[in-house]
């Protein structure tokens, strides 16, 4: 799984369907356990074109209420609630499973009921080979 990021706020989290659907099962997993976090690392070592860097760190808390994306030292951080973490995953998934799109943008709009007001915005990409 790869992970671009220019500061301030624009982030992608990119991987092939498998690495979607295992970070999908992960959430819900995390969910099922009640376990506080989850500490993943990305893919290092490629080139991060068009962004500006590459993160190489995924942590997920249960944290708050509504879903919070956010970068710190070189970690892309996701905290929320278990129901609203569920969203997350679903959005995960939903790529993985052939949706008929390669990118979709997990962000907040006026109203979100699962996304935070403060959440950096994401574009989760489908890669469909190992290489790029």
């Amino acid at each position: 799984m790869r992970i671009r990021y220019s500061p301030p706020s624009e982030i992608e989290l990119e991987g092939t369907p498998d690495q979607l659907r295992e970070l999908s099962d992960a959430v819900l997993e995390l969910n099922v356990t009640g376990e506080g976090e989850l500490s993943l690392s990305a893919e290092a070592g490629f080139a991060p074109s068009p962004y500006a860097t590459v993160l190489t760190g995924r942590r997920i808390h249960i944290e708050g209420e509504r879903v919070c994306i956010s970068v710190a030292e070189d970690a892309l951080i996701v905290t929320g609630s278990f129901s609203a973490l569920r969203s997350f995953a679903a959005s995960l998934a939903m790529l993985a499973e052939g949706a008929d799109t390669s990118h979709i943008h997990f962000e907040y709009w006026d109203g979100h009921p699962d996304i935070a007001q403060d959440s950096c915005p994401l574009v989760i990409s489908v890669r469909q080979s190992s290489s790029r």
